[in-house]
């Protein structure tokens, strides 16, 4: 792919992401519209606006990207039929859900975990907290309504997410294969969200492949796999096309997740716009801390993981301990394993020249991210 023809196909992503980001914008201005008890209401209107507001758009993206070249194959086979018209104009409301389903994700993460804030801006949580607060009311009760509008701000982007999708101007039997994925990808993902608790809970029922599919799981299966498999259906692609879509997304989802693991320990808080001190902190179970677990160099410091009070001092204890294990060196090893692999699924995948450059690019980019 020549310069010009880059830069031909990311300006179509802008024409296509700019209507996404129109329906985003329409979905927050529907929920701060409503006046009824408004005060209250606040903490909900405010996360939910900020939350569909800016990001990478990974999930929106990718999915638009890959419909397009897989049409485009389509229409060049003259494979094409009166629907296809029908599916392009409910292809973006199909890719503001996948954000929507990403948001909704984010805000019950935040009540798992407790967390308050989210890349430095309140969440839903912490601003319902700070706004009872504000209002006098005693910390406990404040607590509650935190976690009471961080569920609630996921119920509502959660809802809105199938509504988009059961709305969305398509054939009928698109429709109902892309609300069957959903429901698929929702089942999936709280089965890996529930197990990475447990794991952090009761570390002695992991093993690095355990962890490795909660992984998978939990962030592969909504921001790669769902978004591929759903553009694959609107473009009613053949089976092996599918197949090939599913397990790209797989390794995809897999490499995001095992590098965000690494920065979550490793990474610049100025760049990553995170704090290195949360994942230790929660003493969340990574692959990084499962491959150190049993060894000597991890048992000498792992006393301090877990705890909130962390400071700075003892999380670079942990993490040399991480180092010294050589757990940090096998996480690297494995990405670049799962990279090589995916890498030759991509060239040996019935797709589109185009798209495989994408896809190899994006692979690239979830491998070496640093933020």
């Amino acid at each position: 792919m020549s310069a010009l023809q880059l830069e031909r196909e990311l300006e179509r992503d802008r024409v296509d992401l700019a209507r996404v980001e129109s329906r985003l914008r329409d979905v927050a201005l529907r929920i701060s519209s409503t006046n009824t008890v408004r005060l209250p209401f606040d903490a909900i209107r405010g996360s939910i606006t900020r939350s569909l507001s800016g990001g990478k758009r990974i999930r929106p993206l990718l999915l638009l990207h890959t419909y397009r070249r897989l049409e485009e194959q389509r229409a060049s086979s003259h494979d094409t039929d009166s629907s296809s018209s029908k599916t392009a104009s409910g292809v973006i409301d199909i890719a503001a859900a996948f954000e929507l389903l990403h948001a909704a994700f984010v805000a019950h993460d935040d009540v798992i975990d407790g967390d308050l804030k989210r890349r430095g801006d309140l969440n839903a949580v912490g601003e319902a907290v700070s706004l009872a607060v504000e209002h006098g009311v005693a910390p406990k009760a404040a607590a509650r309504l935190g976690v009471t509008a961080g569920i609630l701000s996921g119920d509502l982007l959660l809802g809105t997410a199938y509504s988009l999708v059961a709305r969305a101007t398509l054939p009928t039997e698109v429709r109902s294969s892309l609300l069957d994925l959903v429901d698929r990808t929702l089942l999936d993902s709280a089965e890996g969200e529930y197990a990475d608790v447990w794991f952090s809970i009761a570390p002695s029922h992991a093993d690095p492949e355990r962890v490795v599919i909660t992984s998978e799981l939990k962030t592969a299966r909504y921001s790669f796999q769902a978004p591929l498999l759903a553009a694959a259906t609107l473009a009613t692609s053949e089976p092996a096309v599918r197949d090939a879509l599913d397990e790209i997304g797989a390794a995809l989802g897999t490499v995001y997740q095992l590098r965000d693991d690494v920065l979550g320990v490793f990474g610049n808080p100025e760049t990553t716009g995170k704090s290195a001190l949360g994942d230790l902190r929660e003493g969340k179970h990574t692959l990084l801390v499962e491959l150190a677990r049993s060894t000597d160099a991890w048992r000498g410091a792992s006393d301090r993981f877990g705890k909130p009070d962390l400071d700075e001092v003892d999380a670079e204890r942990l993490r040399g301990a991480l180092r010294d294990s050589g757990a940090l060196a096998q996480v690297e090893s494995e990405i670049q394993r799962r990279v090589d692999s995916a890498a030759r699924r991509i060239d040996e995948a019935p797709l589109p020249q185009e798209l495989q450059t994408y896809l190899a690019h994006l692979l690239t980019r979830c491998a070496e991210r640093t933020s």
